[in-house]
């Protein structure tokens, strides 16, 4: 839909858009005159959001997403059915106590059926409870239920008094503006007034009741986690009391010193016990090769203690043992005396068996000596050892009580730390929000909107109106125009007739006089554009046809046979259309008593006089014999039937249109190939082309008959004639697919019907 046709659819129903505006703004008037006049107060508070005026406990640094947010908080609360609820209880307290309220229900008959003053006087008490104790009313109680319509007959539910109240941050400022509108000005001043009062006790309450369970719930978490840090720090005493372990660095570091000092010392004790084992066999060997006496027992000892030297010198590489470095020193000593002794001979033999003996005697008492400090020494360090692993494990027990000592401290600290910040928090915030600016009773009235809703209501209806329109036009989808029937048809065409009144047309009067009326200009203009296009063809015999009924097919050819007439064309109309033979019934005065089409036969065929003489007539049928010279032998015999008996029938008749002649038809259930056939219809067609200079012949519609197809082969040109209401369907389709297919055949179509405002869309 473009700009033009947008312009020309609001233009066709220009009515309908003023119309309904000027109606619904009458309403609108009608019932804004008496509108009663207002009054408005307004008041101002200061909330402290952006304005750092205050104590703080530490530096806050605050978004502005936080400072709109803190408004909308706000604002909401003051527009809350609980704030609003308690206005108004202090409303309806003042006009049922005070002496001069602000609303009076004494001339309301219907308040006196329906509230006695004993209900009045238990609604102020109740009324006053709910203030106090912060409570809105409960529709769930029947009681509390007629409180409410109380309140509504007053104006004061939450209803009424929200659709005058206003609360909105001023611009980008700190202050909040509060806005109350009523008949009376000093109830307007009392409410914004008391609102700020209500709200304030409403937040002093809620601070205390939260300050309070802050601070309740913070005692009570410093009491609980001192308790746990006492418990366990009387459990880590008491483990310490019982294991007699109190320094356990210090105890640990001990024992493992004096476990260290043992292993050296039992070390170092069997290291000289095997020195003395040695020593002690070295003796015993000694004595045995001295009892056996001889040099020979001499030179055996020297090499006996040569080879325990070579002995322990391969056992002490790589360890340097101190033991085993006192055995050999030993050894080498005893080498000398051995060698010193068997320079001397056998003469000291007895003297060294002797001290031999003493030797072997005190070597025994040192290993037995030696062998009891080693087992001591071993028992010592198992000792020691037990008392080590017993100690690590009450290290670790004391080291797992000691953090959770810690771990309890550390909550205690914080829930103290919390206390502190909540009992400071209570004693710092007093409150941000306070009023700067109190409400006074306004002078005059305000300026009345009543004009303002009603241009509003005016104009709110004109867009409707055309969006309706618009939308009405946008869904319709008959074709309207030429290039929509070409569009949705992909047929060319023809010719365009717009919409007229039909029933009292004079087509004399149409093209012989001039007419005000552009309609019936615009018809002849364009019906003799059609005209052209049908002379343009060439052609004689033209089919008219439709895909539906009521389509104006009757029309077209009537005026269109007309507008050929003026130009002195012979033009015979043929009503084939058996189902609905309205051109029949309109140019034929009495159709009942001519000879129709589908009505009189002679011998079986079709049979045609012009009213002529009868040597006329024969040499007419003569002359149209010879020219059909080449067809069929059937058009040969038609035209031989003529005689004298048949002259006197005729199926012509004359309309009251010069040079318009019409053969009329009865309405048939039969098909026109029914009708025709095997009646030598082709030879008359052919004898007429010579009388006639266009023959039209109507159709019925594609979508319900066939007749239109049965015809097609009389005709030379099928020119199918739509209507501008129309709506292409299913069926219209496939009829139209039908025509499209004819190739050559066709002429093109006529867009019948078309209003006047759409010809040049």
């Amino acid at each position: 839909m473009d700009l033009l046709q947008i312009f020309r659819t609001l233009k066709k129903r220009l009515w309908i858009i003023i119309l309904v505006p000027l109606l619904t703004a009458g309403i609108a008037y009608f019932f804004l005159k008496d509108a009663a006049e207002t009054y408005k107060s307004s008041t101002q508070v200061a909330t402290g959001f952006t304005i750092k005026d205050r104590v703080q406990l530490q530096e806050e640094r605050v978004s502005t997403w936080e400072i709109e947010l803190k408004f909308g908080n706000l604002i909401e609360t003051f527009k809350s059915p609980l704030v609003v609820g308690l206005l108004s209880y202090r409303l309806i307290l003042n006009d049922l106590q005070e002496p001069n309220p602000f609303r009076s229900m004494e001339e309301d008959e219907d308040f006196k059926e329906y509230f006695t003053q004993e209900e009045l006087q238990n609604a102020a008490q109740i009324f006053q409870d709910k203030l106090d104790s912060l409570q809105i009313l409960s529709a769930y109680n029947p009681k509390e239920r007629k409180l409410i319509d109380l309140l509504k007959y007053y104006g004061y539910d939450y209803g009424s008094l929200s659709g005058g109240l206003s609360v909105q941050r001023v611009n980008y400022s700190d202050y909040i503006a509060i806005e109350f509108a009523s008949e009376n000005p000093k109830l307007s001043a009392f409410a914004v007034n008391t609102l700020v009062e209500e709200y304030q006790h409403y937040h002093d309450r809620m601070r205390g009741v939260r300050s309070n369970e802050s601070m309740e719930f913070f005692t009570n978490l410093v009491t609980e986690k001192k308790k746990v840090l006492d418990e366990k720090r009387d459990l880590l005493r008491s483990f310490q009391s019982d294991s007699r372990l109190y320094n356990v660095e210090t105890e640990g570091e001990a024992k493992v010193t004096r476990i260290a000092a043992l292993e050296e010392e039992k070390q170092n004790e069997e290291s000289r016990l095997m020195g003395l084992e040695l020593q002690l066999r070295s003796i015993n060997r000694q004595l045995a090769e001295l009892q056996r006496g001889g040099e020979n027992g001499g030179n055996a000892r020297i090499l006996e203690l040569q080879n325990s030297i070579d002995r322990l010198n391969s056992a002490n590489i790589g360890s340097n043992n101190p033991a085993i470095q006192d055995s050999i020193a030993l050894l080498r000593e005893k080498l000398k005396l051995e060698i010193a002794r068997g320079d001397l001979g056998t003469t000291n033999a007895q003297a060294r068996v002797e001290r031999l003996q003493e030797e072997r005697e005190q070597t025994m008492l040192d290993i037995q000596v030696a062998r009891q400090r080693v087992g001591t020494l071993g028992n010592e360090l198992a000792r020691m050892s037990y008392a080590k692993s017993d100690l690590a494990a009450k290290r670790s027990t004391i080291k797992e009580l000691e953090r959770e000592v810690e771990l309890a401290a550390t909550e205690y600290q914080s829930a103290q730390e919390k206390f502190n910040a909540a009992k400071n928090s209570f004693m710092v915030d007093a409150g941000s929000v306070r009023q700067i600016i109190y409400g006074q009773p306004a002078i005059e009235p305000e300026p009345s909107k009543a004009p303002i809703f009603i241009g509003l209501i005016g104009m709110v209806s004109m867009v409707l109106c055309v969006m309706v329109i618009l939308l009405v036009d946008y869904v319709d989808l008959s074709l309207k125009t030429a290039a929509n029937l070409e569009k949705q048809t992909k047929i060319p065409v023809a010719g365009t007739l717009n919409h007229i009144n039909a029933a009292n047309l004079d087509l004399y009067d149409l093209f012989h006089n001039t007419h005000k009326d552009e309609g019936l200009e615009m018809f002849k203009h364009l019906l003799r554009k059609l005209r052209y296009e049908l002379e343009e063809t060439g052609k004689q015999v033209f089919l008219f046809t439709s895909t539906k009924q009521g389509e104006g097919k009757s029309f077209v050819i009537m005026t269109l046979a007309y507008s050929l007439s003026l130009l002195h064309k012979r033009v015979l109309i043929i009503d084939t259309n058996f189902k609905h033979n309205t051109l029949t019934e309109s140019l034929l005065a009495k159709p009942q008593k001519t000879r129709l089409l589908n009505g009189y036969m002679a011998n079986g065929k079709l049979l045609l006089t012009d009213g002529r003489s009868d040597e006329g007539r024969k040499q007419a049928a003569t002359a149209a014999a010879e020219a059909e010279e080449g067809a069929t032998a059937e058009a040969h015999t038609e035209g031989q039937l003529m005689s004298d008996e048949q002259d006197n029938y005729s199926f012509i008749s004359p309309t009251h249109h010069t040079n318009i002649d019409i053969i009329g038809s009865h309405v048939t259930l039969a098909s026109p190939a029914e009708v025709l056939s095997g009646k030598g219809f082709s030879s008359l067609m052919k004898e007429l082309k010579h009388h006639y200079d266009y023959i039209f012949m109507e159709g019925a519609s594609l979508n319900d008959y066939s007749d239109t197809k049965e015809l097609f082969r009389y005709a030379e040109r099928v020119v199918p004639v739509f209507s501008a209401h129309s709506v292409l369907k299913q069926m219209d389709k496939e009829s139209v697919r039908y025509l499209r297919e004819l190739n050559g055949n066709l002429m093109g179509s006529v867009l019948n019907k078309v209003e006047f405002e759409n010809l040049k869309l």
